[in-house]
């Protein structure tokens, strides 16, 4: 299956170079690909280290709704009615794609961009998603729900988050969000925070601040000393941590920082969490909502470059890095993330 979705992404590239990057033909193409991602994820079987805990939980038949409630009530329901789990895992990556299309929409990215967007999703953010099954939908709505705080549509952005917050109550943390729409990181501070990162990783001093967190925070108290914060396999020259945030520098060097949106500055933010994830996965449980952002963030960043010679080189490059995430995933070590592909069909 990911064999067949490269090779949808590769088919989809080489079309729009041929019909000069046709609008209307890049829409059909990314939907394409997108329920194809859908159908590949919504549909498998024992992929994702958290696919069994979530299948165990399915089974237990729950019928109180008061924590995530609209989670709690479409698995009731479909254990009621169907007793299928994949019928859970598809709707849940369904609901995701869709908000994530919406919101890209609203953005406005299109033709090969719109590709490039999609493809920067299924080598990162998708694999994600197949481990985070309840999460992957609030970050969904919540990559939606940000652009009403650039249209500064509080009524809007809240009912999203109250939305969100029936998957996953994590989203609730960024309701504060829409009062800090002016948030902006310069080259040189997105410097400084990522080499700080890197220090208070090697210190391990990130573990500390982040337990401190689990015990301040009641919604995070149960992972307080717990295993998962007190990581001690800890690789701080993680290969793909480094080579995004070298690409990244790189990129930004060559934008204009001063036409910079909401997007990229929570992307930059996200890169930095994503550094101190390499001592704890727990950092990017927040992470996440802003690590998605990539999405969008890229090929903006990437069309704000005033040369045509640059903005193809960087196109291309990003391309690559995509490519290289992908493949290291999924064809070279796909066992460590539990992402070798079966489906429902072939278990």
């Amino acid at each position: 299956m990911y064999y067949v979705l490269l090779g949808l992404f590769l088919y989809a590239f080489v079309i729009l170079i041929v019909t000069n990057k046709s609008k209307l033909l890049s829409e059909i193409l990314g939907i394409t690909i997108l329920i194809f991602i859908t159908i590949m994820i919504g549909l498998r079987y024992g992929v994702g280290k958290d696919y069994f805990s979530y299948k165990a939980v399915f089974n237990l038949r729950y019928n109180e709704f008061v924590y995530e409630p609209i989670y709690s009530f479409l698995m009731y329901f479909i254990k009621i009615q169907f007793d299928k789990f994949h019928y859970l895992t598809f709707i849940m990556i369904l609901f995701s794609n869709m908000f994530l299309y919406c919101g890209l929409k609203k953005r406005k990215i299109e033709r090969n961009y719109l590709i490039l967007s999609i493809f920067i999703y299924s080598s990162n953010m998708a694999l994600v998603f197949m481990n985070l099954i309840r999460q992957s939908v609030s970050v969904s709505i919540f990559f939606y729900a940000s652009k009403f705080i650039e249209e500064r549509k509080f009524i809007k952005y809240l009912i999203c988050i109250i939305i969100g917050a029936g998957f996953h109550s994590s989203i609730l943390l960024l309701l504060p969000l829409y009062f800090t729409k002016d948030i902006r990181i310069s080259k040189y501070k997105f410097f400084i925070l990522i080499i700080f990162s890197y220090i208070l990783v090697y210190t391990k001093l990130s573990q500390t601040i982040l337990n401190f967190i689990a015990y301040r925070v009641p919604m995070f108290s149960k992972y307080y000393n717990h295993s998962y914060i007190f990581n001690e396999n800890i690789n701080i020259l993680s290969f793909g941590v480094l080579l995004n945030v070298i690409f990244i520098f790189i990129l930004y060097y060559f934008t204009n920082e001063d036409k910079n949106n909401l997007d990229v500055n929570y992307y930059l933010i996200g890169i930095i969490i994503n550094v101190l994830a390499i001592s704890s996965f727990m950092f990017d449980r927040i992470g996440i909502y802003f690590f998605i952002f990539g999405i969008s963030a890229i090929p903006k960043m990437i069309q704000s470059i005033e040369k045509k010679e640059l903005r193809f080189i960087f196109f291309n490059i990003a391309l690559i890095v995509a490519l290289v995430f992908f493949t290291q995933s999924l064809f070279l070590n796909p066992q460590e993330l539990m992402l070798d592909y079966k489906s429902i069909f072939s278990k």
